[in-house]
Formats: C-alpha cells, sequence, structure tokens
C-alpha cells in the first residue's frame, strides 16, 4: 500500500514529466499540466487529452522494479500538484487475471465562485502481466466480462479511498487509460453516472462528497469496445483511436460491443508525420514505422516460390482497408455465444503464459502456438493444411491433440487445462476461418512480418503519441 499526503500548494500550471514506452525503454516526455484544461467534460480538449495520455502511460507498470511498480504514476500525479496519493497493491504483486493495478489523487480546484476536489484515477494499461487475460473474457451477454470485474473492484477500491480521506463537498473525477484500461476507465464512469442526469437524481453521494454528471471527464487510448448499451455520461467520455489500430476494433460490433461516449479518429498526414518523425529523432528517439502492403496470392504462381507473392499482385487499400476487411470476415462467421460457449476459457489459459513485465513478453505464447501450428504444418504442408482450415468436414479437435500435447509438455502448468485449450484452439480454426477463397486472400498479407510489425506499431503508444502531437 502506498498513501501519501502532499502540504506544499500547487501552481496552477506546471511542468510534468511522462514515460513512454518504447523497444524496451521509456524515454521521458514533457508536457504542460494546466488545471484550467478541466472544463466541459463534453467537449474534446486536446490539452487535456495529452494530460490524460500522460497519467495513462504513467500508470504502466514501471520499468525499474526495485523503484515499485506504481512509482511513476506517483510521481506524475506528484509533479501535477495532486495529494493524498493511492497506489493500489497489485502493483507490489505478481499479476493475476484478477489483479488491478491503478492510482488515486486529489487536487482542489477552482472555476469562478466554484470550488470542488478533483480525484484523479489513472489504471494501469501495460506492462500489467497476467492482467492482460481478462482481455479475452468477453462472457456470454452484457458489458466485457474482464473489463467489468476490473471496474468493479475499482469502484469500490474508490468509494473506500474517498472515505479513508474524509472527502466532502462537490468532487470532479478524472478517469483514464491505456488500451485494456481504457475499457475498464469507461466502464467505471459508466458506473459513476449512472442515473445522474435522469428525474431520480442529480448528483450521486459518497459520504459526504458529491458528484454530478457535469464533473465526470474521461479519456481512453487505444481501448478496445467494452459496452453494450448507451452510457449516461457517454458525452464526457473521449476515445482516442488509431483507424489503423486493431484493438479498438474488438470485441466486434456484431458481439453487440460499443465504445462509450465519443470515438476520435485521428491521422497524420505524411508532411506532418514526416515533421513529428524528425522532432522525435532530434530527441534521441527513433522511430521508423514499419511500411505495410497488403497482399493477395496469385493462382497462377502458387507453386512458384520466387513469383507467388510479388509486390506485383499487391491489393489495393492501406492497413485501415485490409482491417476492415478481416474484421468482417471473422465476425460475420462466429456468434459471442458460440465464442463464450467453445473459445474464451482455453484462451484464458494459454494467455496466461504472457507476461508484460518480462523482456520477451509474448515470447512464451507464440512459441506455444508455434509448436502447435508448426507441428501441422510439417505433417501435412501449409496449402493442405489451409486447405483443411476451410473444410467442414476436418475434425480439428482429434487432429491438434498430439501437438497440442507437445506444447503443453514444454508449459506443464497449463496440463490441467489441456482440454480447454484444446477445444479453444479447434474452436478458433473452425469458427474463424472464411472460405478458402477468403482465406488465400488474408494469408499472404499475415504471413509478411513487415505487415504483422506494422499491424503491432499501430497499437504503440509512440504511435498514439504523435496523433495526440498532431492535433496540438
Amino acid at each position: 500500500m502506498r498513501f501519501l499526503s502532499l502540504f506544499k500548494k500547487a501552481k496552477p500550471e506546471v511542468e510534468v514529466r511522462f514515460p513512454l514506452p518504447f523497444r524496451r525503454t521509456e524515454y521521458w516526455r514533457s508536457l504542460s499540466f494546466d488545471i484550467e484544461a478541466f472544463d466541459d467534460p463534453k467537449a474534446y480538449q486536446p490539452k487535456l487529452a495529452m494530460m490524460s495520455f500522460g497519467l495513462a502511460l504513467s500508470s504502466f507498470t514501471s520499468m525499474d522494479l526495485q523503484k515499485n511498480g506504481g512509482a511513476n504514476a506517483i510521481s506524475y500525479l506528484e509533479q501535477a500538484g495532486f495529494t493524498k496519493i493511492y497506489a493500489s497493491e497489485d502493483y507490489a504483486h505478481q499479476a493475476t487475471s484478477s489483479s488491478l493495478g491503478f492510482v488515486f489523487g486529489v487536487r482542489k480546484i477552482k472555476k469562478g465562485k466554484k470550488k470542488f476536489l478533483l480525484v484523479a484515477v489513472g489504471i494501469r494499461g501495460g506492462r500489467y502481466g497476467a492482467e492482460w487475460g481478462s482481455n479475452v473474457l468477453l462472457g456470454p451477454t452484457g458489458p466485457h466480462e474482464g473489463f467489468q470485474l476490473a471496474s468493479e473492484k475499482l469502484y469500490v477500491e474508490f468509494e473506500s479511498y474517498l472515505k479513508r480521506i474524509k472527502a466532502k463537498g462537490d468532487i470532479a473525477v478524472w478517469a483514464c487509460g491505456y488500451s485494456r484500461a481504457g475499457g475498464v476507465a469507461s466502464l467505471f464512469a459508466d458506473e459513476l453516472s449512472r442515473g445522474l442526469g435522469e428525474n431520480e437524481r442529480t448528483s450521486r453521494r459518497f459520504g459526504k462528497a458529491n458528484l454530478d454528471l457535469s464533473r465526470i471527464y474521461t479519456y481512453t487510448f487505444a481501448a478496445p469496445r467494452a459496452g453494450q448499451v448507451n452510457s449516461s455520461c457517454a458525452a464526457s467520455i473521449h476515445n482516442v483511436i488509431n483507424p489503423e489500430d486493431l484493438v479498438p476494433r474488438v470485441p466486434f460490433a456484431s458481439f453487440g460491443f460499443v465504445h462509450y461516449g465519443q470515438e476520435h479518429e485521428f491521422v497524420l498526414s505524411i508532411e506532418k508525420e514526416n515533421e513529428i518523425l524528425s522532432r522525435l529523432s532530434s530527441e534521441g528517439i527513433e522511430v521508423l514505422p514499419p511500411t505495410f502492403v497488403p497482399m493477395m496470392l496469385d493462382i497462377r504462381h502458387v507453386f512458384n516460390a520466387e513469383k507467388r507473392f510479388k509486390e506485383d499482385f499487391s491489393k489495393t487499400g492501406g492497413q485501415k482497408a485490409f482491417l476492415d476487411d478481416m474484421c468482417t470476415l471473422i465476425q460475420d462467421r462466429i456468434s459471442r455465444e458460440a465464442y463464450a460457449k467453445y473459445i474464451q476459457e482455453g484462451l484464458a489459459s494459454v494467455t496466461s503464459l504472457i507476461d508484460e513485465q518480462s523482456q520477451a513478453p509474448y515470447e512464451r505464447f507464440a512459441a506455444f502456438m508455434k509448436t502447435v501450428f508448426d507441428g501441422v504444418s510439417e505433417n501435412y504442408g501449409t496449402f493442405s493444411l489451409l486447405s483443411k482450415l476451410t473444410s467442414e468436414k476436418t475434425q480439428w479437435k482429434s487432429l491438434l491433440a498430439p501437438y497440442v500435447s507437445k506444447a503443453i509438455e514444454k508449459e506443464p502448468e497449463l496440463e490441467d487445462e489441456e482440454e480447454a485449450i484444446l477445444t479453444a484452439i479447434a474452436g478458433l480454426l473452425h469458427f474463424l476461418c472464411p472460405s478458402a477463397k477468403d482465406l488465400l486472400a488474408l494469408y499472404p498479407t499475415l504471413r509478411e512480418k513487415e505487415n504483422l510489425s506494422a499491424i503491432v506499431f499501430a497499437h504503440e503508444a509512440v504511435r498514439y503519441y504523435m496523433l495526440l502531437l498532431g492535433q496540438e
């Protein structure tokens, strides 16, 4: 537990530093933290967006674990003039699928004759280890199950925090998060605002503290869809989205999922991107965005390795268009009910291998899947395998069983989940593989490492930082 109080008077506008994680390094950036940016919560405020981005990234587990996992978030709020800072105990322990890293802090705000206490809520959205596993827990109905459980935990902790600090009078809430944490933040804001603005009541009481709808500020970045219905505070939730990022497209809209609030899609012109890249380079951050080239398989050269995937046969459209096509193909073939019944449990088990606090966070997960599919490919050949992927007669569980067993031999902690994992992988192949024609249209593009790198880069914090710089 970390609980701090500061007694110096905070300045209305100060320079604050925050970490920008990229290539296993924290590059420290500066921003102007201006309390005047907390104005109309329904209006997108570029300065408040950057301030929120800084807190969201600071809420990642610190790469220097000797400083305490929540050190960056504590430092950020201290610099910004917040007091009574509390970082959750989960920063100090090995993460689990049910843990949640977050930080709270308070600062007084005066606007005209009105005074209120601003409560900051930063949620861990990166370097969160096994918390990653809750990403795949959609549940059969309602909001995203994994994010909802985290949001409920956060709400209970929030109430407890206000009680401990003896908050009273009017309060405002500023919640923000990146990626998974963005989904949690939006559900948390929805819970805070539920019923407000309706005939039943205009404010919510937390002991002697009072919150109304006009004082809830929520900013998310690269957030997946988490909600199912319109939120009471929808207009005050701002979701910053890179249209080339896969994460904000999932879970699929066909499952009934939505982003609560407003979506702000940002892109950069070539001139603006080059300007920002040059600026970052001068500041010691060398960013080389991967080039995405969607490819098609020309059947005329299917057996000619040298000509099979030539740029002569590249498809029109860029990364966004390809993701549109891919998501449409996939979501048309699987329902949320089928996902929750056949895939969710086993996928959660195998994703437990991901540890974002390691030097190679996805290595174990990738190695596990590689053992499975390399074995199948070696036995059947790539194109024979592609044919089987799209055959309804293929009994995938029996075909995959020996290769899943081989992978689990290297990860004995998964022995008890072998059947669930086998069912999940077989289910993914059964439901997600489109027709042979459609699969062959996706396969050449996805086999190119540069294209995969481009899809991953689109979700990187440095890419979102560039998009925010482009709006200044």
